[in-house]
């Protein structure tokens, strides 16, 4: 398979797995999650693992090489979050995101930086989200979980933080507790993007497009031109027997978003749909 094309299939997996990753049903429970939390340490980054090194260049793999480098032998600790900085803005362009979190994680604890942290709490929901093995995910999932606690310690009133994660407990014993987070959240803020796209993953995920269709095209109200919300409400408007619909907002997505590898996925589902 040809990079290009593992590209396509790794976004496809990241637009729908976390749709279908969801528990299919949602059980309501009176327990509360017992978060087990534990104190983040730096990681060398010349010990961790490079997960998708076929994926990259002779030239990429030797700029990586020598981030790494750089990062293990400087002393200056700004210097050292630089070069870690770009490392895991490569390793994103990438999507090796467990790799991409492991570097963030590391820098933040060097910084005490709270939005170091927050990316790389995000960097690991993503890298749960594309996991294949359930062990692993758990195990991504809950250090999402568990930078995303310590963000929110310090900085409580951080909805953006908030509604990601929300999104780690839904795979949980207790997913009420997700989604009981995301609607407060849209209590409090009912224009936030974020809390609306994931409350509209939700409802895909449990067949109930025409509530998923309101919180997408809430989205668009606010965004024109997010085209991963266009995506969606095509997806729904498809699912709700709508194919009209749906290739508009599937040809409106590929018009906002000019990615080769994203238009491709959207493609896809525009010639199953046709």
């Amino acid at each position: 398979m040809r990079k290009s094309q593992i590209i396509i299939v790794v976004i496809a997996l990241i637009v729908l797995v976390s749709v279908f990753r969801l528990p299919k049903l949602i059980v309501t429970s009176d327990e509360s999650l017992v978060a087990e939390t534990e104190e983040a340490s730096y990681v060398d980054p010349s010990e961790m693992t490079e997960s998708h090194k076929t994926s990259l260049s002779e030239t990429e793999k030797e700029k990586i090489s020598y981030l790494r480098e750089q990062i293990k032998t400087v002393s200056d600790n700004e210097k050292k979050i630089i070069f870690a900085d770009s490392l895991a803005a490569m390793y994103m362009n990438h999507l090796m995101f467990e790799d991409a979190a492991q570097i963030l994680e590391s820098v933040a604890v060097l910084s005490s930086s709270k939005d170091l942290m927050a990316r790389a709490g995000k960097a690991y929901y993503d890298a749960f989200t594309v996991s294949m093995e359930a062990a692993k995910g758990k195990e991504l999932n809950d250090k999402a979980r568990t930078l995303f606690e310590k963000v929110l310690e310090a900085e409580p009133e951080d909805n953006e933080v908030k509604a990601t994660y929300a999104m780690t407990f839904v795979t949980t014993e207790n997913p009420m507790k997700g989604i009981s987070i995301l609607k407060e959240i849209l209590k409090e803020e009912p224009t936030n993007e974020t809390a609306l796209h994931n409350m509209g993953l939700l409802s895909m995920q449990s067949g109930q497009y025409d509530k998923a269709l309101e919180r997408f095209k809430a989205i668009i109200k606010l965004n024109p031109n997010h085209p991963n919300a266009h995506f969606y409400i095509g997806m729904c408007y498809n699912s709700l027997g709508n194919q009209n619909q749906a290739l508009e907002h599937l040809e409106m997505a590929k018009e906002i978003n000019d990615d080769p590898a994203f238009i491709a996925t959207v493609d896809h589902y525009i010639n199953d749909i046709k």
